[in-house]
């Protein structure tokens, strides 16, 4: 992890070191460039899984335990005391957006019905981490499960349409509707408005 903070100048940062250090075993420098990018947000924890360019996969879970967060990657396994698992992973997810310098294959987010406060804090504060990049995210294929039809407004505007090859929009509720969408050339400059009406057709 301090490879990390020297390359990208976080070595000043003292209260980013302190919370980036229990990740020192799960990290090198040579991973911010992802294949696929994957998460599932629950009530009490959140599963997340990416595979590099060099084709290494990691699975983690983030899980509440009263007031301290437990990380876990395969037998590994980390405590934060005085934590809130989504405060923590999101400061992780922060790390690999910001960084994400080829394209991604995959990105895929998802949630279940009884997280909604999280997944929607997860959504916002992804919107804000893209947004800060300065230059949009560069995604092939993106799958994103939306609880309101409104929430597709915080990812879509942050993505590279140039790029987009396919979009699946799905509602993880009872109801369980789903749209593949494949996108041709000649619709990516009204792409946000085709998607929105997409969305729009989950909920009616």
């Amino acid at each position: 992890m301090e490879s990390i903070l020297r390359k990208y100048n976080f070595q000043e940062d003292r209260p980013l070191q302190k919370a980036l250090s229990y990740a020192r075993s799960f990290f090198t420098d040579s991973e911010f460039h992802l294949k696929v990018i994957a998460l599932s947000v629950h009530d009490q924890y959140i599963l997340f899984a990416y595979k590099t360019s060099s084709e290494k996969e990691y699975n983690f879970m983030y899980r509440q335990r009263g007031k301290s967060c437990e990380v876990s990657c395969g037998e590994k396994e980390v405590t934060m005391e005085n934590s809130d698992f989504v405060e923590v992973f999101l400061k992780d997810f922060e790390i690999l957006l910001s960084h994400q310098n080829s394209i991604l294959d995959t990105f895929w987010l998802a949630t279940r019905e009884n997280a909604t406060n999280h997944y929607t804090r997860i959504l916002e504060a992804t919107k804000t981490i893209l947004d800060s990049r300065g230059e949009k995210l560069t995604v092939t294929n993106l799958l994103l499960e939306l609880l309101y039809q409104n929430q597709i407004h915080l990812i879509l505007p942050s993505l590279d349409f140039n790029v987009l090859k396919s979009v699946n929009l799905n509602d993880p509720t009872s109801h369980g509707n789903s749209r593949q969408i494949e996108i041709m050339e000649d619709s990516k400059f009204n792409l946000l408005e085709i998607l929105e009406e997409v969305a729009k057709s989950l909920f009616n």
